[in-house]
């Protein structure tokens, strides 16, 4: 099952910090990697940055096709970081 169908099932607080992150993940994917303007122009080193910033929404444990040499390198900490399972 999708995490969104999941979310809309469950509601979204009672899904896992991981799960809730994998749906900020598809959300911000969407919105800010694949919904590019038609007249917005971006470099690729632009469209690099949006990938990373969007990746690290997820926990760095997942990205287990990225050399860790990568992911040291481009992975940005993020707020999701703190994000904790409350009463579990």
């Amino acid at each position: 099952m999708d995490v969104r169908n999941l979310a809309l099932l469950v509601g979204e607080t009672n899904l896992s910090w991981r799960e809730r992150r994998y749906l900020r993940f598809a959300e911000q994917f969407e919105r800010k990697f694949i919904n590019q303007g038609y007249y917005e122009r971006r470099t690729f080193e632009q469209t690099l940055d949006i990938a990373w910033d969007v990746i690290s929404i997820l926990p760095e444990d997942e990205l287990t096709n990225v050399p860790p040499d990568i992911s040291k390198r481009y992975y940005r900490r993020s707020i999701f970081e703190s994000i904790k399972d409350v009463g579990a």
